[in-house]
């Protein structure tokens, strides 16, 4: 239901209009308008859209009205909506109406505001007009002729800006509301993003706010646009896919000032198409000939309805049954012997799926085989141990043999034992065969399965590596069986940037591959983390060595100390000291703990921001994220510490800006006449990580900007700068709290978090 206007003088014309739709497709065959809400149904109409106009009028200063309308279907259902609201006032009464423009924007925000009243016949013309801005209670503005006023809004947030007009005793007033900021963005990562059912998967809660601090962050991990998690600070989550498809995970975050940004990450779970399995069963498995065996097989769960059978009794290649309703078949094998019967099931999504087993025939005196091992999976190159043995109806066993790779050549044979070993040099999935002969001849063979996987690691050195430097980071990945690989870059987000190495056959043992921070096109990658993996083909298997997933879930835990107390306008600052023994992302909030509990988030100093093991001092200026002075009371700010992969390494591209100072914190810019200039300039130095572009921007107390400079090659190291208290028009600023704002940008326009300097001016 739509409905306007929704308020206005009376006699008030106001027009509806209904849709509708039910399931199904039912038929809507009635629309019953009751516009006063007093049980009787003052209009309808038999089909939607449907269209009317009502006239709402009072005797009163005002009156409200709650229409109600009724929609029902041919079918019986029927469904009520009564939430609306129509205000009715005195055909006299004075009417406030009001804009902004722009409504909403990035901070410093100077919004127009244009207010009006209106008087109806017989009422008071309008006597006064006024503006509270921030909805603080208090007035901002008033003018006894005009509504239209301007207004900066200097700090991030939600306002609601309230006109009213006054007309002799009689008043109106409308709320306007305003949004200053910029909206964050939200940065969704995980890893692994593919692989077979089920599929764990480590997601990272990530994003930036250009002007703000994220408040939030819910993830809908397969994308069916229910929220599985919620939380305040950015944590890492883990997610169990169990069923093959594609998903869209979803992160969506909101800024203190209520702003959101949702993005998707897809993640691929495979298991489904040719190849997958059906588990095939044989009852029974083994017995002498002739050995009638009934064999059965099902579709895995959530796999659709199977709709061909297809059969090969023997395991010889050759349909021996193609069905579309035999599940179970019965086949008797007559003579002695191991088979392996195989069936191909497609379902009604024309996905194959197969199944296999083993029978053993034997006659009433062949011997049976035992083949055991304790130690069948491992990395190349492993050593497997293996147990044989035999038992006879008659005569003795007089001969063990083991095929090791199941080629159907002996490897190794003796008279007397069936223990033995066998080091697999190559990857891969081996039957190993066991087969034990008697005295008469006869003979039987056992499987053993081993799994030969491949051992891959990697190291990086250093953590970090700037290539503006001419750094490179050297990556050394180990071997244990030959292998072709392939050696990728790649982002956080999962994006293959640079190919270190392409299908290259190498044997077991250490290599040794640098990469200069050069994406496949030559050009160099923008700061932030990059992984090293590993796609490689080994024997019959083949995958991706990631570290990406295998991190801690939970937060590392590190006690960091703090400074007891602070000044910024002393230039003594609030630091953060901790030491990291290993390469992580940190967070670190500034949180208002007025009553000894945790308020409002303050500041947002780092977000995920990646840090190389060692020791580290952060300070806080006192501002907040705005960069205006943050208010005297108490503070925490609580650090949280987050695992890096271990082949993660961090190009260091951006520079740091630390120890900001200014030479005296209060100025007094008038004549002086010992100083060179005539008057006292306000001193401002810093220390730049490396050369860098630096501008420094000078800030009144409502956030607009006062003065600017741009310092093109500002040298690695301590510098420094004079301000001479003036403004962009030349003249001397008025007494008052000012803040130097300094971000440095280096060649690659990557900028530095920003640092603040607190002044004082004062005649």
């Amino acid at each position: 239901v739509t409905y306007t206007p929704r308020r206005g003088r009376s006699p008030l014309p106001v027009t509806f209009t209904v849709t509708a739709s039910a399931a199904a497709g039912a038929t809507v065959t009635g629309v019953f308008f009751d516009f006063d809400n007093n049980g009787i149904v003052d209009w309808s109409a038999t089909q939607v859209p449907a269209t009317t106009t009502y006239n709402y009028t009072t005797v009163y200063s005002y009156q409200n009205y709650y229409p109600r309308i009724r929609v029902r279907t041919a079918q019986g259902g029927e469904r009520s909506f009564d939430s609306l609201s129509v205000e009715a006032l005195g055909p006299s009464r004075v009417i406030a109406s009001a804009s902004a423009s722009p409504p909403a924007g990035p901070g410093p925000l100077t919004v127009q505001f244009t207010g009006t009243g209106t008087v109806g016949p017989g009422g008071s013309p309008v006597s006064l007009y006024t503006w509270d801005f921030d909805g603080d209670g208090q007035v901002d503005y008033s003018s006894s002729s005009s509504g239209t006023a301007q207004k900066v809004y200097g700090r991030p947030g939600s306002y609601t800006a309230r006109f009213r007009v006054q007309a002799g005793s009689d008043s109106d007033q409308v709320d306007v509301p305003v949004r200053v900021g910029s909206p964050p963005i939200a940065e969704p990562r995980g890893a692994p993003l593919s692989g077979p059912a089920p599929l764990t998967v480590t997601f990272f809660s990530d994003g930036t706010d250009p002007d703000g601090t994220i408040a939030l962050y819910d993830w809908d991990f397969d994308g069916d646009g229910v929220r599985d998690q919620s939380n305040q600070v950015s944590v890492n989550a883990r997610h169990t896919f169990s069923q093959p498809g594609s998903y869209d995970a979803r992160l969506t975050v909101t800024d203190d000032t209520g702003l959101t940004d949702t993005r998707t990450l897809r993640i691929t779970v495979t298991g489904s198409g040719t190849g997958s399995s059906a588990p095939l069963s044989a009852s029974p498995a083994s017995g002498t000939a002739p050995l009638p065996v009934r064999l059965g097989v099902s579709l895995p769960a959530s796999s659709g309805m199977a709709r061909r059978f297809q059969w090969d009794f023997d395991g010889n290649g050759t349909i021996d049954l193609d069905s579309a309703t035999e599940a179970g078949p019965t086949y008797t094998y007559a003579a002695p012997g191991e088979y392996s019967p195989r069936v191909s099931i497609t379902n009604d999504q024309n996905t194959v799926f197969q199944g296999t087993t083993v029978v053993k025939v034997t006659t009433p005196d062949s011997p049976t085989a035992s083949g055991y091992t304790y130690n069948g999976t491992g990395p190349a190159p492993w050593l497997v141990n293996f147990s044989g043995y035999g038992n006879t109806p008659s005569g003795s066993i007089v001969r063990y043999e083991w095929d090791f790779d199941g080629n159907g050549v002996a490897d190794t044979i003796s008279a007397v034992t069936g223990n033995t070993s066998f080091t697999y040099l190559r990857a891969g999935d081996y039957v190993a065969r066991f087969t034990v002969t008697n005295s008469d001849g006869l003979s039987d063979t056992a499987r053993v399965p081993v799994r030969v996987g491949i051992g891959i690691s990697a190291t990086r050195s250093p953590e970090t590596f700037d290539p503006d430097a001419d750094e490179t980071v050297r990556f050394v990945t180990t071997l244990t069986a030959p292998a072709r690989v392939t050696l990728r870059i790649q982002d956080r987000l999962g994006a293959t940037v640079k190919t270190l190495v392409s299908n290259a056959d190498r044997a077991s043992g250490f290599y040794t591959d640098l990469w200069d921070g050069t994406n496949n096109q030559g050009a160099q990658v923008p700061a932030g983390v990059y992984v090293l993996v590993v796609d490689y083909v080994s024997g019959s298997l083949s995958g991706t060595y990631d570290p990406s997933g295998n991190v801690q879930e939970n937060r590392l835990e590190i006690t960091p100390n703090y400074d007891s107390t602070f000044n910024p306008l002393l230039n003594r600052f609030l630091s953060v000291r901790f030491t990291l023994d290993r390469l992580a992302e940190a967070t670190i909030y500034v949180v208002d703990f007025t009553g000894g509990s945790a308020q409002r988030r303050v500041k947002t100093i780092f977000l995920r921001e990646p840090l190389a093991q060692g020791s580290y001092v952060i300070p806080w200026d006192g501002t907040d994220d705005s960069g205006l002075p943050a208010p005297v009371t108490n503070y925490i700010m609580p650090v949280f510490f987050w695992e890096l992969p271990k082949t993660a390494v961090v190009v260091a591209g951006r520079p740091i800006l630390s120890d900001p100072q200014a030479a005296a914190n209060t100025i007094s810019p008038g004549v002086n006449p010992y100083a060179a200039n005539g008057s006292q300039q306000a001193q401002v130095s810093y220390t730049v990580s490396k050369r860098s572009r630096v501008d420094a921007t000078v800030l009144n107390e409502s956030n607009t900007v006062i003065k600017t400079f741009r310092f093109d090659n500002a040298a690695a190291g301590r510098n420094s700068f004079g301000w001479d208290c003036r403004n962009l028009d030349g003249s001397l600023v008025d007494e008052g709290s000012y803040r130097v704002r300094l971000v440095a940008t280096d060649a690659r326009g990557n900028p530095s978090p920003p640092l603040f300097v607190s002044l004082r001016i004062v005649y």
